[in-house]
């Protein structure tokens, strides 16, 4: 399972930092929902990338190091940034914390792009009752998943939005 540090932007910057992190080859995310917004003076609609959690990206914590020194360094390309911590240490936030954001970005989404699961995918719940807990699909009914879950005799149906793949557990 990995940690993550926290990076802090301006808030307008929250996208672009995440994009530019990943795009530099390091594992970073920022939880993102597509909002409407008006644009221009004939107020066109237009779809816009926006964070869910503004002036803060999550990346590797192993890298710590490397963030700091780009956050320092005048030569850094990147949108600027700094690394949060609390009372001189870095903070560490367990991926397993972050599986409500996840969700939370995952409902945002149309449907069009919804997670669909296949017969014996490993999924993750990560809603209250079963949180945390690792399955399989057995089955699906309409927008519900049926799960099976280890010491369960009969499949559990859940709403296919509050599961996510088990590979995020790793």
């Amino acid at each position: 399972m990995s940690n993550w540090c926290i990076l802090r932007t301006a808030p307008s910057r929250t996208v672009p930092l995440a994009t530019a992190l990943v795009e530099a080859g390091y594992r970073a995310w920022t939880p993102q929902e597509t909002r409407v917004v008006r644009v221009g003076r004939s107020r066109d609609r237009k779809e816009v990338a926006a964070p869910m959690t503004p002036t803060i990206v999550f990346a590797e914590y192993d890298r710590v190091p490397e963030f700091v020194a780009l956050s320092r360094s005048p030569l850094c390309r990147l949108p600027p940034f700094h690394v949060f911590r609390y009372m001189d240490v870095y903070s560490r936030v367990a991926d397993r914390a972050l599986d409500a954001l996840r969700l939370a970005e995952q409902r945002g989404r149309p449907r069009a792009f919804a997670r669909t699961f296949a017969v014996n995918d490993p999924v993750k719940f990560a809603d209250a009752g079963f949180e945390g807990l690792i399955g399989s699909v057995s089955g699906t009914q309409g927008r519900y998943t049926l799960v099976m879950f280890p010491g369960f005799r009969v499949p559990i149906k859940i709403p296919a939005h509050s599961l996510m793949s088990a590979a995020h557990a790793a």
